[in-house]
């Protein structure tokens, strides 16, 4: 793996002992991760949040990681779902 690649990655798991899962797991360490936990990136994370709360979506504050700046929402199931704008260089626009 590419040294830098697991910055790349916006889901964990904590089932496995894999190189790229230490990885993950030390990126994430502010987080106590149990089983999966996701990350959906997006360009500007501040007027996404403000869109939801004008539908009444629970987020929570937006916080900055070493990696972007995060929000969790809360979902109907009660189940939660991370979005975040990223700092690192992403695939995106790769040619």
């Amino acid at each position: 793996m590419p040294a830098g690649a697991a910055d790349f990655c916006a889901t964990a798991s904590g089932n496995g002992d894999s190189s790229l899962e230490r990885r993950v797991r030390a990126l994430h360490a502010e987080d106590n991760l149990l089983g999966t936990v996701l990350y959906l990136m997006c360009d500007d994370l501040p007027s996404f949040v403000k869109s939801l709360q004008a539908k009444n979506v629970q987020c929570t504050e937006i916080e900055e990681a070493g990696w972007g700046i995060k929000t969790t929402i809360k979902l109907p199931s009660g189940g939660e779902i991370g979005r975040y704008q990223p700092k690192h260089p992403t695939a995106i626009n790769l040619s």
